[in-house]
């Protein structure tokens, strides 16, 4: 077994409570408090790393490699820490947090676009309208006999050829 593997079995990841909405103020505080730690008092709390995912509301996650009595104690006097979830989180459940995150595309009136889920999904489409407060698009079935406007989720679209590329 490889070094940089055995290094990685020694980690252990845990959540934090925080509450709701103050998951990136308390993981910031929790950075700023440890490295006060090591600097002044010379303290390793055997903190790794801290992630705040956005869409992981109420908890940060934490890694260590063991969660000892210091660091608890940092924990709880956080102002915004409701406690730590004692039992570890396998990695396997966090690895789609470090996925990276699909390239956005630009997809404006005209363009044609495949839907890639729902009940046309595989099917072409003209874009009709763009709704970027709601994340939504309204396109047109293109090889229905009848035009069908339907909306959509952007990501669930794939762009195909912009309005200037595409001939019919």
């Amino acid at each position: 077994m490889s070094e940089e593997r055995e290094e990685e079995t020694e980690s252990k990841f845990y959540a934090v409570r925080v509450q709701a909405g103050r998951e990136k103020n308390a993981a910031e505080m929790l950075a700023m408090r440890a490295r006060k730690r090591i600097r002044e008092d010379n303290v390793d709390l055997g903190l790794k790393a801290i992630i705040a995912p956005d869409d992981l509301r109420g908890y940060f996650i934490i890694e260590v490699e063991d969660l000892t009595d210091e660091l608890r104690d940092l924990v709880y006097d956080l102002p915004d820490a409701r406690g730590i979830v004692e039992k570890p989180i396998d990695f396997e459940e966090l690895d789609h947090y470090f996925a990276p995150k699909p390239e956005a595309v630009e997809i404006s009136e005209g363009d044609v676009v495949e839907i890639l889920s729902g009940p046309f999904k595989g099917e072409k489409a003209r874009v009709v309208s763009v709704d970027e407060s709601r994340g939504e698009i309204t396109v047109e079935l293109l090889e229905a006999p009848v035009p069908i406007p339907v909306t959509v989720k952007v990501d669930s679209l794939r762009l195909l050829r912009e309005e200037e590329e595409y001939e019919e």
